[in-house]
């Protein structure tokens, strides 16, 4: 949404799936995805509009029984309905885990520095958090690229909740998700994979993205030197060649402790049923 990247075509074939691309673009043609056309919910703000579908999902989607959200950067190697089934095994909600955080007040003080929201808007819900549901903060974050549920009314209690929060506070849903589920109790489970890689899927693939569009523009101070952020995406783009160049090596896995390091990297420069389903941009 909002002009941010290309589609990413889905390089898997699924019969038993309809894999469905909301976007506001009408230009938008895809081979692999089933194009819907939407309205942005905040025109002027596109990227809780994405937010929105991502959390809340959309009318068409009522008639599926499980829905998968995936990310346009993330790649499927293997079909979604394999993806829904391990993960949806024994729970109704799951989330794989933030495989390069601590916890969330680390995902806090990230999203702050990076200057990716209001500075005044993180420590309000922080010092909220703080006072009214401290455990989350505590815990592994969240990585929510990919989001597999039963959109069961407990899931739903969830997502409405989960998208108050990024209405409410900060835009970067990662930081209200385990508050929300530590609120609504959803029968959730977390999945333990690296988030770059994994035998179903590869992250991130990028194409054409305006890494810009992610800063936010409130606070001069917050969004820091626009020349160093201009060569630290130089530097991004750089460091993806050489991963993506490992990723088609045997020495992927070996080199797990590098893309580590090249992970946080990514972060700096971002200173920087059956329905499969990924919000354009």
């Amino acid at each position: 949404m909002g002009e941010y990247e290309k589609l990413n075509e889905l390089e898997v074939s699924d019969s038993s799936v309809q894999a469905i691309c909301f976007t506001d673009d009408p230009q938008l043609v895809s081979s692999t995805w089933d194009v819907v056309l939407i309205e942005s919910t905040f025109p002027g703000d596109q990227i809780r509009s994405q937010r929105l579908i991502k959390i809340q999902g959309h009318p068409v989607l009522d008639q599926y029984d499980e829905w998968l959200y995936i990310d346009n950067t993330v790649r499927l190697l293997k079909p979604p309905s394999y993806i829904l089934d391990e993960f949806l095994k024994d729970c109704d909600l799951a989330i794989p885990t933030h495989s390069y955080r601590e916890d969330v007040l680390e995902e806090f003080a990230v999203v702050k520095d990076l200057g990716l929201d209001s500075r005044e808007r993180l420590e309000e819900q922080r010092l909220h958090y703080e006072e009214f549901s401290p455990s989350p903060l505590r815990e592994r974050p969240l990585w929510t690229g990919i989001i597999a549920r039963r959109p069961t009314s407990s899931v739903r209690k969830w997502s409405d909740s989960w998208a108050q929060h990024v209405l409410r506070y900060s835009r970067r849903d990662q930081l209200s998700v385990l508050t929300a589920i530590e609120i609504n109790k959803p029968n959730f489970k977390r999945v333990e994979i690296d988030n770059f890689s994994s035998d179903f899927h590869q992250w991130p693939i990028h194409n054409e993205r305006k890494s810009e569009k992610r800063f936010y523009r409130g606070n001069d101070s917050a969004q820091g030197s626009e020349r160093l952020q201009k060569e630290i995406l130089r530097l991004g783009d750089e460091i993806r060649v050489v991963q993506d160049a490992y990723s088609n090596s045997t020495s992927w896995k070996i080199t797990r402790p590098l893309r580590a390091i090249s992970l946080a990297l990514k972060a700096i420069r971002a200173s920087n049923n059956h329905g499969t389903m990924n919000s354009d941009g």
